[in-house]
């Protein structure tokens, strides 16, 4: 189990893009978050506790990894009720989540993006006029594709 600080979790949900943090104060998200931990039956303080988990998910501060683990674990769910849960955490609280992250990031990298060169204006050659030698204004070299980017990996 990973330490649970609030403001930590509050600074972190700040830096995420807005759209983000629309999406995790929907009505639709957090009615999906309170009805899968009520599910599980858990009750005070197992409850507020599991909760804390994923929302440090859901902020970047912890893996899903680690929370099956602490699901596994420290709520000794059995193997079907453990996986149940993260599947149901997966499509209704963490997808969504990742989902709109991903389309924040998707956004923000195709404004960052360079034109590559192949879709640049033809160069044409040029003669400076000190010298009257001809040179290429820009030289051809092959375009690296861009990498595709980890929405959990990336800075914020």
């Amino acid at each position: 189990m990973k330490p649970f600080d609030q403001s930590e979790v509050s600074r972190r949900f700040k830096q995420l893009p807005e759209a983000v943090q629309d999406v995790g104060l929907s009505d639709a998200l957090q009615a999906a978050f309170t009805q899968s931990v009520l599910n599980t039956g858990l009750v005070g303080e197992k409850a507020i506790e599991c909760s804390q988990q994923i929302t440090l998910v859901l902020v970047g501060l912890s893996h899903t990894e680690d929370l099956e683990d602490y699901v596994k674990n420290d709520l000794k769910f059995d193997e079907a009720k453990a996986s149940a849960f993260m599947s149901t955490l997966r499509t209704g609280v963490i997808g969504p989540m990742r989902q709109a992250l991903v389309t924040a990031l998707e956004q923000k990298n195709t404004a960052d993006v360079p034109i590559p060169v192949s879709d640049a204006p033809a160069v044409v050659k040029s003669t400076t006029v000190d010298t009257n030698k001809s040179i290429d204004a820009v030289p051809e070299e092959p375009v690296t594709p861009v990498a595709p980017f980890d929405p959990y990996h990336e800075n914020l």
